[in-house]
């Protein structure tokens, strides 16, 4: 029991195994693919033609070419890895870094405020003395007259 198998075609394909490749043009001018058992293909024009040869050499290019961008693929990935590896270390470092920056920050700050508020308190405290200053010099001494 043999059954068709329809795929479009693109381009020839220079490699045949078991079962051969024939193309076929259907009224749409859309090209496709039938795959038919060597012993049970019908030709077009009812005269059996010569094999088609196999491109081992081609089969062979292609297998060569697809190993080569597989490999040339997987040291991209590599590359890729070790330069997201490297930035990731870099990242890390630079977090690190920029906590202790910020923690030191939060120090300088820290120590600002308190001497901020001493000097707060320190001037409370100045001014508090100030007023009475003057109050007992107002005061204690009473109104001043002027002789002249």
């Amino acid at each position: 029991m043999s059954s068709t198998v329809e795929v479009e075609v693109e381009r020839s394909w220079p490699i045949r195994g078991s079962a051969d490749i024939v193309r076929s043009e259907i009224s749409n001018k859309e090209r496709t693919a039938a795959v038919h058992p060597i012993e049970k293909r019908d030709f077009p024009d009812g005269i059996p033609h010569e094999e088609p040869r196999r491109d081992w050499a081609a089969a062979l290019t292609l297998v060569e070419e697809a190993s080569e961008a597989i490999r040339m693929s997987a040291e991209r990935v590599t590359e890729l890895e070790r330069a997201a590896e490297t930035q990731a270390h870099q990242m890390r470092e630079d977090l690190l870094m920029m906590q202790r920056q910020l923690q030191q920050a939060q120090r300088e700050i820290a120590a600002a405020n308190m001497r901020a508020e001493a000097a707060e308190a320190q001037a409370s405290e100045s001014e508090a003395w100030l007023m009475r200053l003057d109050q007992a010099i107002t005061h204690g001494f009473g109104p001043v007259s002027r002789r002249d």
